[in-house]
């Protein structure tokens, strides 16, 4: 009996892609991206940090869609396949952005001071940019990027659940027809017989007959 051959490695390198990025993401949204020191006039300075999910743009969200892509990778193939992975480059492309941002150093104090929140009063003295969650948000906006190019590629037609279904119809199909052949030639017939003629063998017609001539009635006894 033939087995089905496991999918190639290219095939599983965006599953992981795509997996490891949702995990850094989710945690990159926890991480302090910016540091301000705060003066009010009030009291003494204090200390407001900023993580993931105020700095950037919904990165606990986008991890749940990386999720979802997973799901979709696996159940698509063909042309949808290849547009899922364009539309991830460029989610991975968009996602960089902010890394980027922060990693330069380039926001302004003014940006900062308004994500903060902060009253009228209070003013921003410094502003203090954290390097190891730009690293990890860019880590995954590149794993997210190089996945989408890879299901970009030319589409496999054996990739995807749907392709999977059918070579398990063609299979079952497969087995059918090998019981029916060692049915007839259980049944002492030459399944080739009606091939020839482009006919299916009647397994069940062989059978009865089968037993017919084996079993022929009695004389003066009808059939039973």
């Amino acid at each position: 009996m033939s087995t089905e051959p496991a999918p190639p490695r290219y095939q599983r390198i965006p599953i992981v892609l795509l997996g490891g990025a949702a995990i850094a993401t989710w945690i990159a949204s926890r991480m302090t991206w910016v540091e301000l020191d705060i003066a009010d006039g009030l009291g003494g300075a204090h200390t407001k940090l900023l993580d993931g999910n105020q700095w950037a743009a919904a990165p606990t969200v986008l991890a749940v869609v990386l999720l979802a892509a997973i799901g979709a990778a696996l159940a698509l193939n063909g042309w949808s396949r290849r547009i899922l992975g364009c539309l991830l480059a460029l989610v991975g492309a968009g996602a960089s952005v902010p890394a980027i941002v922060l990693l330069m150093g380039r926001s302004s104090t003014d940006r900062a001071a308004r994500i903060a929140d902060l009253p009228a009063r209070a003013q921003v003295t410094a502003v203090h940019w954290m390097p190891p969650a730009g690293y990890v948000a860019f880590g995954a906006a590149l794993a997210i990027f190089v996945a989408g190019a890879l299901l970009a590629r030319k589409p496999d037609p054996n990739a995807g659940l749907s392709s999977r279904f059918d070579r398990s119809a063609e299979y079952d199909d497969d087995v059918h027809s090998q019981r029916s052949i060692w049915a007839a030639l259980d049944a002492g017939d030459d399944p080739t017989a009606d091939s020839a003629n482009g006919e299916a063998p009647d397994v069940g017609q062989s059978r009865d007959d089968d037993y017919s001539d084996r079993n022929p009635p009695e004389k003066g006894r009808g059939p039973r």
